[in-house]
C-alpha cells in the first residue's frame, strides 16, 4: 500500500490541527470521567459491603436483645389459651364421667367425692387465675 500526501495551505493546516487537538482533548476528558466513574463505583461497592456488614451486626444485636426481653401475650392470645384450657378441662371431665359410668356402683360414691373435690380445686384455681388477669 502506498501513502499519498496532500498539501494543505496554512489556514487549513491550523484548522485541522485545532480539530485534532479538540478531539484529543475530548477523548482525554472522557477517559478522565470514565476513570472517575470507575473510582466512584468501587467506592460505592465498598460502602455497600460495609453497610451490609453493619446491618447484619445490627440484626444480630437486635435478635439477641429481643431474646432478652420478657415475652408478653396479647389479650387475644390469653383468651384463646383460656378457651383451650376450658375445653381440655371439659374433655377431661367427660372422660372421667365415662370412666365412672364404666366402674361398679360401690366405687362410684368415692369417685364422685374425689371428682367433686377435684372440680372444687379446679374452680378455685380458675378463680385465682381470673383474679391475676
Amino acid at each position: 500500500m502506498t501513502s499519498e500526501y496532500i498539501q494543505l495551505n496554512y489556514p487549513e493546516a491550523i484548522f485541522a490541527k485545532k480539530n485534532l487537538l479538540h478531539s484529543q482533548l475530548g477523548l482525554l476528558t472522557s477517559i478522565k470521567r470514565v476513570e472517575a466513574y470507575k473510582k466512584l463505583r468501587n467506592e460505592e461497592l465498598k460502602l455497600k459491603i460495609e453497610l451490609k456488614k453493619k446491618l447484619e451486626e445490627a440484626k444480630l444485636l437486635f435478635d439477641m436483645f429481643e431474646k432478652l426481653l420478657p415475652k408478653t401475650k396479647t389479650e387475644h392470645e390469653l383468651e384463646v389459651e383460656e378457651r383451650m384450657r376450658e375445653k381440655e378441662t371439659k374433655e377431661f371431665e367427660e372422660a372421667m364421667k365415662k370412666v365412672e359410668e364404666a366402674k361398679p356402683n360401690k366405687h362410684r360414691h368415692k369417685r364422685h367425692k374425689i371428682k367433686s373435690e377435684m372440680e372444687t380445686e379446679i374452680d378455685e384455681i380458675k378463680r385465682k387465675l381470673s383474679h391475676l388477669h
